[in-house]
């Protein structure tokens, strides 16, 4: 099955059809849209492959009036979240599910130094999951995109 299709819709009786097994996804393909997708079919250059966005079920369209802007869930309207960071409900296929044939390794890395950031008196700290580092520091995560920084990390 081959989508030609601006945004993602509800495909889940082709996810779900045994008869169907390859599902190629090709957003706003553009004038040589043909010819970029059959250099992928045919092997000839491998994109990587993930969805850019997440494919939420057909229902997902009734929880929220489309004049809501809210990325994360407001629980006093019932509403649900936005994007991939904030909707924990079901979805036809999640942000960044797909197939590639390279094979990817990730490592987090220590930086080789630090900036020490001032926090101002409205600005919490925010918990990360570490699953990985033995150390976790005082405060894991801020939220800095009003600061300025001159230094380069």
């Amino acid at each position: 099955m081959c989508g030609h299709c601006g945004g993602p819709i509800d495909i889940s009786f082709a996810r779900d059809n045994p008869g169907i097994e390859p599902i190629l996804w090709a957003g706003f393909p553009g004038e040589e849209g043909g010819n970029a997708i059959a250099d992928v079919v045919y092997g000839k250059y491998n994109p990587g492959g993930r969805l850019p966005v997440t494919w939420y079920e057909n229902g997902y369209v009734g929880m929220l009036p489309m004049t809501s802007m809210a990325l994360r869930s407001v629980e006093s309207l019932g509403y649900p979240g936005r994007k991939y960071k904030f909707f924990s409900g079901s979805t036809v296929y999640p942000f960044g599910c797909g197939l590639s044939y390279t094979n990817f390794s990730y490592s987090l890395t220590a930086p080789t130094r630090s900036i020490h950031t001032h926090l101002k008196k409205l600005q919490p700290c925010r918990s990360m999951a570490y699953s990985i580092c033995s150390v976790i520091p005082q405060c894991p995560a801020v939220l800095v995109d009003d600061l300025s920084c001159n230094e380069t990390f």
